[in-house]
């Protein structure tokens, strides 16, 4: 067998059949209260065991020798991958179209690919390493074929990766709707095990075609005449030369392929876009492509006479598409999807960089039936015409943009035709003379709000009458509409449909219950569920083995215990087989990946608890984005609409189950704390956890909401609402948050995860809790337990914090000494007895607690039980408005800097509730830098017992959670802090 992963798929039956086996004896003493059945792991229910496996998930059938790679790609077995698939080894194989190298701008060396090239589909990615040309510029020198379904990855190391089809040589990218062509970056490959768009812009070099078609500006020889075979370029990031007099030049045949995460400025007029159309001819077939998350423009176009059509940018970094140079080809059908700090949707000019904006061959692209869509956060112009461009501009939709329209004519040649245009929802309409552009147009409209359902058109956009663009080109084809999208189209079957990365495009998403779930929608009653807009409901099978995916546009149902993976224990070098890269790891990986704007919810069946539990070695990616977060919840939230309300316990939570260190080792008492036999099992039946690996990975969670969540069946055995057992520094976690968690909020029990952005509402206990030797940061922390609002009992207190209650002595290692930085507690202030505190800090624990404001507790801070290791450092604390501001031996800690006053001037955001603006009295207190504080503390403790996790911090210099009223991150994807 080829991989450890894939032996565990074979294995997965015997896997799955001993944990129904082990399930009674583990978990029979925990039940949900006033049930007497024990709490279950639901068999999965008729799916495939798989789960959905992803053949990038498992490298199943990677290459071992060159004998495995296909003609014109060479064998390579060290391609460094890192840990982030939970594999045991930071190196793989792949098949390399050919490795070499540009650094920087300039090519340094570069690999030139000769002759006919056929790559066939191979179900495993290829790697494109450094600067690769297919052809030398000699005309007819190469020709590359790729098989529709073929997906290539980039090497994203010191170099940057680029993909240029020569001048004088063809390509043949086609991909069919079921089967696209994929280009991204091994950063997006590794994070979730899948080619699906997920990572950042700017991680290779992109896609550069060079044609022989006219330019009008000559670089080579700037004395060459405009239009003629002398008059070249060189391309920007050292793509190659372009340019010459044929514009019925054929570079090949794109179609239904997409380019990811690509494209880098190196500096202004120096960079590399997705994909740089460059003097391409209108012999060149190119349609149905997508840019997503481009580190540069999306699509631009230097010269050349090509026609495009169904063209798709989603999340530019710089303009979604740009023309220079003398474009003279066409564009009909694109969406332009744009993300915070994109620039324009389109950037047009004719010649920027020559005094005359006349020159010839003139910029005059024909566009039609385009929907451009803005952030809606003021980003940039929809549309931007300039520096002598003309053509036309007609049957299309400009919404949600800073600016609609801009039009500033350099030139003195004809203005572009602009016709049946409607600007929808723009903060501005116009710029430069964008208006006397508009106001020619017969056919036109402008409206202050947009009413498009996610990319197709409502009542205003269709208010206005079509021009028919056959009549304006002869390469357009009849579309009597206004937009991308016809009448006919819908959200869920379009032109976008099956190829694309769906869920960058607004209101698109799941078709289907993805493999690895269950259609479960004939039992549900959608309708009893108020609001929503999903049309399905699938349920996820259990255990998920391999990959799985789910996509927007569903409702996700989570029936008992959801386990990702089977454990694969707490060493990455157990039961050493030299056939398997010298390791085997017994348990079977699952990966679970979670689209923006998912919910999943819990069934809430009688004596069932739904919880989410993350196997060691396995990962959970949950992507949401502060406009479409992922939402956790239980059925009887759905019920309710998704309104706030004063209950709890009703799902389990979620746990993530690690290798990284523990101090406490319940599995075999007699282990050594810190080792890879140092183990637990979770409370509430939540998995096995703990290990020797201190940088583990569990994957990525942005943009979270857990809902009432958490369980606490009897003392010491509860579910939280979040848990992070024995997790790893090379997992993220950031922007989550925790409404009315039946026990605490966040949890972590050992490990070495840090946090950041993190929001706990009406935690029935703790709302932060840390035992175990945890070695973390947690930065930017909200916790409110107002009664008024979450749950009627308040909490108890807003940090438990302890090295290890559970051992004689209180100085085991690795000790825990997390840094807590800007942090805000506020209390629920009942005045009552009990150990409602703000903070308490006990039983050994070391750390600091910095930049932080404590207010309406009975106890502001309190710190007991230490024993003989060091004191936590209390930096640039404020205690406001609690019963008591000091308890225990806390005066021993509370130095100079912090501060006490029996009154809060904490204030609410307007329209907010929940008290997050620091007044004068917690501002009194000093503020400290976080870094410098955490340095401190790991000043004298060694890597073997704990990584430093500084370099998780921000310098700041403020008191709290927020800087002040222009700091809103807590915005937009929380629920229950604003006054609705």
């Amino acid at each position: 067998m080829r991989s450890s992963l894939i032996r565990s798929f074979f294995l997965a039956g015997t896997a799955i059949s001993a944990l129904a086996a082990c399930t009674d004896a583990d978990i029979t003493d925990v039940v949900s209260p006033g049930s007497e059945t024990p709490l279950e792991i639901i068999a999965i229910p008729g799916g495939d065991i798989a789960g959905g496996v992803a053949a990038f998930a498992g490298r199943s059938t990677r290459p071992l020798s060159q004998a495995d790679c296909p003609t014109g790609t060479t064998f390579r077995s060290n391609v460094e991958i890192g840990l982030q698939l939970g594999v045991s080894s930071t190196e793989t194989t792949f098949c390399v179209l050919d490795s070499s190298g540009i650094s920087g701008s300039s090519i340094s060396g570069r690999t030139v690919v000769s002759g006919s090239v056929n790559i066939p589909f191979t179900e495993d990615p290829i790697l494109i390493s450094g600067g690769t040309f297919i052809g030398d510029g000699t005309d007819g020198d190469a020709n590359l074929t790729i098989a529709a379904g073929q997906t290539f990855v980039t090497e994203s190391a010191a170099e940057v990766d680029l993909l240029v089809i020569s001048r004088g040589s063809e390509a043949t990218i086609v991909g069919t709707p079921a089967q696209p062509i994929i280009f991204t970056s091994l950063e997006d490959w590794t994070d979730d095990g899948q080619p699906n768009g997920t990572s950042d812009t700017g991680d290779w070099g992109g896609l550069a075609i060079n044609g022989k078609a006219r330019l009008n500006e000559c670089t080579i020889d700037t004395g060459a005449t405009p239009g003629t075979d002398a008059c070249q370029q060189e391309g920007e990031g050292a793509s190659g030369n372009f340019g010459g007099a044929d514009d019925t030049d054929s570079s090949g045949s794109y179609s239904y392929f997409r380019v990811q995460h690509a494209g880098i400025l190196f500096e202004d007029e120096n960079e590399l876009n997705g994909i740089a159309l460059q003097a391409v001819g209108n012999g060149t077939t190119f349609n149905y492509v997508q840019v997503h998350r481009g580190g540069d423009d999306g699509f631009e176009w230097f010269g050349g006479s090509v026609d495009t059509d169904h063209l798709i940018v989603t999340g530019a970094n710089d303009d979604s598409l740009d023309w220079t140079d003398g474009w003279t080809g066409s564009l009909q059908f694109a969406l332009v999807a744009q993300e915070t700090g994109d620039d324009n949707g389109i950037e047009g000019d004719n010649n920027g960089d020559t005094p005359s904006q006349d020159v010839a061959p003139r910029s005059a692209p024909d566009l039609s039936n385009l929907t451009l869509i803005g952030d809606g956060g003021g980003a940039g112009e929809g549309v931007q015409l300039r520096e002598g461009t003309a053509g036309s501009f007609v049957n299309s939709i400009i919404a949600n943009f800073d600016q609609g329209l801009e039009f500033n004519p350099a030139g003195t040649g004809p203005d572009p035709l602009v016709e049946s245009v409607v600007l929808v929802g723009n903060a501005s309409n116009f710029g430069g003379s964008g208006a006397t552009l508009l106001g020619a147009a017969t056919n036109s409209g402008t409206f202050n709000a947009s009413t498009l359902d996610g990319i197709i058109p409502g009542t205003n956009e269709l208010s206005v009458t079509p021009i028919s663009p056959t009549t304006i080109s002869s390469d357009f084809v009849a579309a009597d509409y206004v937009g991308a999208f016809g009448p006919s189209e819908t959200l869920e079957n379009n032109w976008t449909t099956g190829w694309t990365v769906p869920n960058s495009i607004p209101g698109v998403g799941a078709t289907d219950c993805p493999t690895g779930t269950t259609d479960v929608t004939a039992s549900e009653s959608l309708s009893s569920f108020p609001g929503r807009t999903e049309t399905r409901v699938c349920q996820v099978n259990t255990p998920v083995i391999g990959g799985l995916r789910l996509e927007a546009g569903n409702l996700y149902r989570i029936n008992g215990t959801l386990t990702v993976g089977s454990d694969r224990t707490g060493d990455l070098t157990t039961d050493v087989d030299p056939t398997e890269d010298g390791v085997q790891l017994p348990g079977a990986e699952g990966i679970l990946t979670v689209d923006a704007g998912v919910t999943l919810f819990g069934n809430q069946t009688s004596g069932v608890v739904d919880l989410i539990a993350v196997a060691r070695g396995s990962q959970i990616f949950v992507n949401g984005t502060a406009d479409s977060p992922v939402v956790f919840t239980s059925r009887a939230d759905l019920e309710n609409g998704g309104e706030v309300r004063q209950v709890t316990n009703e799902i389990g939570g979620i746990a993530i189950n690690g290798r990284a260190p523990l101090n406490e080792c319940t599995v075999d008492t007699a282990a050594t704390a810190g080792a890879a036999d140092c183990e637990q099992e979770g409370e509430g039946a939540s998995g096995r956890f703990g290990g020797n690996v201190p940088d583990d990975n569990s994957g990525r969670i942005n943009y979270l909401q857990i809902r009432y969540a958490g369980f606490r069946f009897a003392g010491n055995n509860e579910l939280n609402a979040l848990a992070l057992q024995g997790v790893g520094n090379e997992t993220e976690i950031d922007f989550v948050q925790v409404l009315n968690a039946g026990d605490d909020g966040v949890e972590w029990f050992g490990g070495t995860a840090s946090a950041s952005h993190i929001v706990v509402t009406g935690a029935n206990d703790d709302s932060l809790d840390w035992t175990d030797g945890w070695n973390g940061t947690a930065q930017y922390v909200i916790v409110d337990q107002d009664p008024s609002r979450f749950l009627p009992t308040g909490g108890d207190n807003g940090i438990e914090g302890d090295n290890n209650g559970d051992t004689p002595s209180q100085d085991v290692l690795p000790r825990s000494r997390p840094i807590v930085a800007n942090a805000l507690f506020v209390g629920d202030n009942l005045g009552g007895a009990g150990d409602n505190n703000g903070v308490r800090l006990r039983e050994g624990t070391d750390g600091a607690l910095v930049n932080t404001a404590i207010s309406n507790f009975i106890g502001g801070l309190r710190y007991q039980d230490q024993g003989t290791g060091p004191d936590p450092d209390i930096a640039g604390v404020a205690l406001t408005g609690n019963v008591t501001s000091l308890v225990t031996d806390a005066a021993a800690v509370f130095d100079a800097g912090n501060v006490q006053n029996a009154v809060s001037t904490l204030s609410a955001p307007a329209g907010f509730v929940t008290t997050l603006l620091t007044g004068i009295n917690e501002n009194a207190a000093t503020p400290s830098d976080p870094v410098a504080v955490c340095n401190a503390v790991f000043a004298s403790v060694p890597a073997s017992e704990a990584p430093n996790p500084c370099g998780n911090l921000d310098t700041t210099n403020f008191i709290g959670a927020v800087s002040g009223v222009s700091d809103t991150w807590y915005q937009g994807w929380t629920i229950g802090l604003d006054a609705n």
